[in-house]
């Protein structure tokens, strides 16, 4: 029995499976060791997922966000081993997950937009190369708190065209207090920031709401994908609801780099369940 892991900052998806089937799947807050404090990734496995598992899995695949350094591993590692003290524990990287899902063992690029973003040169077995993610603060270019980020900058700066400012604040708070406790004071501040994609989704068809995607994923571009080595793979392979539910702009700036579009998959976890079979 094994329990495979896909976890991000705004969600964590544990699919329990025997004989290469996934039997259960639990949906759980997302786990990040750079903004989920070691409690409250606690509370979460004893909480909601012990009580619930059906069977204790012998084997725990875990990638997760975050799980870059060897701390963070750590981290994660001492808090599964109570599901199972006896289980053998494998905690990787989410882009790990990434590259073996959408890749499975041929070369390609694993491109990573959700709430965070990130990418890799990924040659079938292991990631070559990895342009590091900065976070939220200072880069994560084309994830959903990336684009959140220029949303609330563009309402509080009067750039955003006046009717689409208008039916924004006719969803969400007048008050600028409001965001700024929010994004400073509060934890998860990089799932609340990309939660205003989905506000931005309603109207992706207006002329505004096109230049801010195409100049956010470009961002990404540029930063991420351009210094990898063009002649090992032109191949992008994406997961992340961003990827997903903007996948015609995401498609359309890669062309324009002289990319291919590979697989896009809103979440990981069934290529992962394949590779691990």
């Amino acid at each position: 029995m094994q329990l495979i892991v896909d976890s991000g900052s705004t969600k964590t998806l544990w699919c329990l499976i025997e004989n290469g089937v996934c039997v259960q799947e639990i949906q759980t807050l997302g786990i990040n060791p750079y903004v989920s404090s070691p409690e409250s990734i606690m509370r979460i496995i004893q909480l909601d997922l012990i009580p619930n598992l059906l069977h204790k899995p012998d084997a725990i695949f875990y990638y997760g966000a975050g799980c870059s350094t060897s701390i963070n591993k750590k981290i994660i590692y001492d808090v599964l081993v109570h599901i199972n003290p006896n289980a053998n524990i494998d905690v990787q990287h989410d882009l790990l997950a990434v590259a073996r899902s959408l890749c499975q063992h041929e070369t390609g690029i694993a491109v990573i937009l959700g709430t965070g973003s990130n990418s890799c040169l990924y040659n079938g077995e292991q990631i070559i190369a990895n342009t590091p993610s900065l976070g939220y603060v200072f880069g994560d270019e084309g994830s959903g708190a990336y684009i959140g980020k220029q949303v609330l900058s563009d309402i509080w700066y009067n750039i955003t065209p006046e009717e689409l400012k208008k039916d924004f604040f006719a969803e969400f708070p007048l008050q600028l207090d409001y965001y700024l406790t929010k994004i400073y004071k509060e934890p998860a501040a990089n799932a609340f920031l990309a939660s205003f994609t989905i506000w931005l989704g309603k109207h992706k068809s207006h002329t505004y709401v096109q230049q801010l995607l195409k100049k956010c994923f470009s961002d990404f571009m540029e930063k991420q994908i351009v210094p990898y080595n063009k002649n090992i793979s032109n191949k992008i392979h994406c997961t992340g609801s961003i990827a997903f539910y903007f996948r015609d702009e995401w498609k359309d700036v890669i062309l324009q780099y002289g990319y291919e579009l590979g697989n896009v998959e809103q979440i990981p976890i069934n290529g992962l369940i394949q590779y691990h079979s």
